[in-house]
């Protein structure tokens, strides 16, 4: 995992201080309106949910209650915060690196979400938690990603506050869409210029499908 924990950004290994930034900065109303457009409308009833890198579990408040959530995140502080944080709701949080086999002791899922995780991860650590976010899901599953990106028509300040996130894999859009073709037969993206209250380029990318025994990515 390709990251810069020095400095400022180390402060954000601190739950309290990571809550703190992702309000003021807005990421989090960013987030409700992930939930809200893109994973809300094709929510099922009693639908089971998992968290890949769910962090302190702060999307589970814009969740309707009705979900059965899972949530995996590698940073301790995080996931106690988390457990804290949501005492009366059906959700486990789990201190675990995400990788082959995650979520295997769980039922399959309807949906998977990846919110702020893809842009920490090389290639081949991208690739990694693409598989086994697709063998957690069901066969109609989605899977659904949220990132900061590179793209035609950004601002130069834009990509600036993009390119000193901690995360030190920020994509292209068409790399971005590439990479999950690796795994998924569908993908489909949605490009935010103005996601959240700094200059900064966000990237919806919805994920579905597996692909079939060697059948190659478009």
């Amino acid at each position: 995992m390709s990251e810069i924990r020095s400095g400022l950004r180390h402060l954000l290994a601190n739950p309290r201080v990571y809550d703190s930034f992702q309000y003021l900065v807005g990421a989090y109303a960013w987030r409700k309106r992930f939930v809200r457009e893109f994973v809300e409308p094709v929510l099922r009833e009693r639908e089971h949910v998992i968290d890949i890198g769910c962090g302190t579990g702060d999307i589970l408040q814009y969740l309707p209650h009705h979900v059965s959530y899972v949530g995996f995140d590698r940073n301790a502080a995080y996931i106690e915060a988390a457990r804290r944080r949501f005492p009366d709701r059906d959700a486990c949080f789990e201190c675990e690196s995400v990788g082959p086999g995650s979520g295997a002791k769980h039922a399959k899922f309807g949906i998977a979400l990846a919110t702020g995780l893809m842009h920490h991860l090389n290639d081949a650590e991208a690739a990694t938690l693409l598989q086994a976010a697709r063998d957690s899901l069901e066969d109609t599953g989605r899977l659904f990603l949220l990132d900061p990106v590179y793209t035609e028509g950004q601002s130069r300040l834009a990509r600036y506050v993009v390119s000193k996130d901690r995360g030190q894999n920020v994509r292209t859009v068409a790399d971005s869409v590439d990479l999950c073709k690796t795994v998924f037969d569908s993908v489909e993206y949605h490009v935010d210029m103005s996601p959240i209250l700094i200059p900064y380029t966000g990237i919806v990318i919805t994920c579905s499908g597996k692909l079939k025994a060697g059948q190659s990515p478009d």
